[in-house]
């Protein structure tokens, strides 16, 4: 059929006109192996279509945006907020607490020693000091220490520390935080240190090196070597270098 024939197209409404007015000049003089009727209605089911989209984004695209809104990060659907989700963090050991210095105050013959909350401990250790019982002043102080105090020969000489301890070193880094000074006095050393900035395990070693000739009781010169090891060390055996 050719499209002047008008019996074909019924049921047009009010809004049909232009729609038929466009296919009536688009095809003029064509003939059709479709109905002018099928032709019409499909214009309308897609115009119907169109419309029914237009007047539904308000309300279709608040409801969308309210089904995002309840996204959390964290949720497995990541974050559809629009807000960019931080990338993970590598996990970080957990700060192990220095040890928490007591305040203390010792005074004795050999030595004295000073420990306030703010971790800072100040001793004063003559030459005839007895390790034991400055070992004991900073235990109790909290401070984790091992103090030894060796005698070799006179005639010897040449030695400049003790053996290592296999596991355990020098901690480098926390001897030059740990200790603040270290002067020579007449008879003897100040040390001050900051014991809370021992890193747990640590230990605060002081060793003392007496060189004594036979039959004197009293040292001809000393060595004296002060040190943060990463653990605690064994018996001094002085070695030569």
């Amino acid at each position: 059929m050719t499209l002047d024939d008008n019996s074909a197209i019924d049921g047009t409404g009010p809004e049909d006109g232009e729609l038929y007015a466009g296919l009536r000049r688009s095809v003029a003089g064509a003939t059709l192996t479709t109905s002018a009727a099928d032709v019409v209605a499909l214009g309308r089911r897609t115009r119907n279509r169109h419309r029914a989209v237009a007047a539904g984004v308000g309300t279709g695209m608040a409801a969308v945006v309210a089904a995002i809104g309840v996204l959390v990060p964290g949720s497995g659907a990541g974050d559809r907020t629009g807000a960019a989700t931080p990338p993970p963090t590598s996990p970080t050991a957990p700060r192990v607490q220095a040890p928490r210095v007591q305040a203390l105050s010792v005074q004795d013959a050999g030595f004295t020693l000073e420990a306030r909350t703010d971790g800072t401990v100040t001793m004063a250790i003559m030459d005839a000091f007895d390790p034991v019982k400055l070992q004991a002043a900073l235990d109790k102080a909290g401070v984790p220490a091992a103090v030894q105090r060796v005698s070799v020969s006179a005639d010897e000489g040449g030695f400049s520390g003790c053996a290592p301890t296999p596991g355990v070193g020098s901690d480098h880094k926390a001897t030059r935080v740990v200790i603040q000074s270290n002067t020579r006095q007449k008879e003897g050393v100040t040390i001050t240190i900051r014991g809370d900035e021992m890193p747990a395990g640590d230990v605060l070693s002081l060793v003392r090196i007496d060189y004594v000739r036979p039959g004197s009781a009293k040292p001809e010169r000393s060595l004296g070597m002060l040190d943060v090891l990463t653990g605690r060390p064994g018996k001094c055996v002085p070695t030569k270098s």
